[in-house]
């Protein structure tokens, strides 16, 4: 069990909410310049520090207190301007004539972050992670006995990597700052563009456990929790009417209305669909989807001109669709699906992770996938049907040959449920329902194990059939072209946690 008092005894803490002061128990002396704060920012106003990148500082005004030397310990969240550009968010410089006697600096170079300690240069580092342009926290941890040290640096809660070596002494004076590099009292270095908030220190080497709980509790002292493809990078195609990735700032779906076909852009209301705008717009009529735009910011939005074959979104006497609390999309069964706009060549490795639930099991439904008109396997990828035997199938193709898998037992109900389809290299596929890997049995087709040609990709049908509509609510669908096998449980896990469907 990780003492609370570890979270507790910070030696400094700079919210930057509306004032550059310290508020830990130390109050430590500052001086800022030219700092503003993020407006809006987490839906907060002045909830953030903002830094310009040329001349914007926190100076800790007293040179000689001793809190950063042998053990230390530190976290803060950044959102960079840039994810290339060479800056230094948070540092201590022992008084050298150069900037070559530091305590410890952080540094975000080369996409990286960094992160050591010595004096007359580095000579012990850490370099790793990946910065980007969203918020992410960034920690490290320093332990000696006054002969050696070792250090550890993390990205959002998780380990970059570790170092040791001889520890040195530093000089008596220590130009600690905020922003920027200052290696004597007034001269600067790689000053610090973006936004930050939230930077922690404490004067011991706390437990990595400690270190992953403040992380984790970034939600409660004000900044975003990650959303599902914030934690789950790189989709090629997201679709879903809750918030998926923090930086989206699109629109969830296009409406149409049936009382005049006017048609109006749906967005979010913190991080789910604004149901309220929805209700307003299409009040005292149906309201139908023509758009399900993408998050995954491929623009790979999924639509539907024909009006007849629009799913619904709103019923002129219920309201808003709703499946188990959570709004949902209702394909009728007849002709209703929406296309992607830019179809995807079928890939060598793949995920979809799905939120669905079928009206009715024995019938024949296709749910989603690539296919060509002719319906041949061969010719698209990613299939998921219900069959008539009320088992599940998928199917891949790469022009020539195909396979097809089906479900060894019954797998389908009328429950709402999170069904997976993975396609590895090397012939292996699985289907999982409620993340529980199902057996499936080889039931036609030949070896394939290439990618293929490029097909229409629909939900609500397979690719470009006509027949065999799926009859039943959509909430989400999700595709990565690549095999995500270690990540299923995390996505899954996270879905559910929305939508609480096992």
């Amino acid at each position: 069990m990780i003492g609370r008092s570890y979270i507790k005894r910070k030696k400094i803490y700079f919210k930057l909410d509306n004032s550059s002061s310290d508020s830990s128990i130390n109050n430590i002396a500052v001086t800022a310049n030219s700092l503003t704060y993020g407006v809006n920012e987490f839906n907060q106003s002045n909830s953030a520090g903002s830094f310009n990148g040329t001349s914007t500082r926190i100076n800790f005004n007293n040179t000689t207190d001793d809190f950063f030397k042998t053990n230390f310990s530190f976290i803060y969240w950044i959102k960079p301007t840039s994810s290339s550009t060479f800056y230094r968010p948070f540092n201590s410089d022992s008084g050298g004539a150069s900037n070559t006697a530091p305590w410890f600096r952080t540094s975000l170079a080369s996409s990286q972050y960094y992160f050591g300690i010595g004096s007359n240069d580095f000579n012990i580092g850490i370099t790793g992670g990946t910065v980007d342009t969203n918020w992410n926290s960034f920690g490290g941890i320093c332990s000696g006995n006054g002969t050696t040290s070792n250090i550890e640096a993390f990205v959002n809660g998780s380990s970059i990597g570790t170092a040791s070596g001889t520890h040195r002494n530093i000089n008596s004076n220590k130009y600690v700052s905020i922003g920027v590099l200052r290696y004597q009292p007034s001269t600067y270095l790689n000053y610090y563009s973006g936004l930050m908030d939230n930077i922690i220190a404490y004067d011991i080497a706390i437990p990595k456990g400690a270190l992953k709980i403040l992380n984790n509790e970034k939600g409660r002292i004000g900044l975003p929790k990650k959303l599902l493809l914030d934690n789950y990078s790189g989709s090629a195609v997201a679709y879903s009417l809750r918030k998926l990735r923090y930086n989206y700032s699109g629109s969830t779906i296009r409406v149409r209305r049936a009382s005049d076909n006017a048609e109006q852009d749906i967005g979010f209301v913190s991080n789910e669909l604004d149901t309220t705008s929805l209700a307003s717009f299409c009040s005292g009529t149906n309201g139908f989807v023509t758009t399900w735009y993408d998050q995954s910011g491929n623009n790979r939005n999924a639509t539907q001109s024909t009006t007849a074959n629009q799913p619904k979104i709103y019923d002129s006497s219920t309201g808003v669709l709703l499946e188990n609390g959570k709004p949902t999309l209702q394909f009728d069964g007849s002709n209703d699906s929406l296309g992607l706009g830019t179809a995807i060549t079928k890939p060598a490795r793949y995920s979809i992770f799905q939120t669905l639930k079928a009206s009715a099991t024995g019938v024949t439904y296709n749910v989603s996938g690539s296919v060509a008109s002719s319906g041949a396997a061969l010719t698209g990828w990613g299939g998921f049907r219900f069959n008539t035997s009320n088992k599940n199938s998928t199917y891949w193709g790469d022009g020539s040959s195909y396979r097809i898998y089906e479900t060894s037992s019954t797998s389908q109900d009328t429950n709402q449920n999170i069904y997976n389809i993975l396609y590895d290299s090397g012939l292996n596929i699985y289907i999982y329902k409620n993340n529980s890997s199902l057996t499936l049995n080889l039931v036609g087709g030949s070896a394939t194990t290439s990618a293929g040609t490029t097909y229409g990709y629909s939900i609500g049908l397979i690719g470009e059939l006509t027949s065999g509509y799926f009859n039943g609510n959509i909430q989400e669908h999700i595709i990565y072209t690549s095999y995500e096998g270690a990540n299923v449980n995390g996505i899954n896990t996270n879905i559910n946690s929305y939508y609480g469907v096992y």
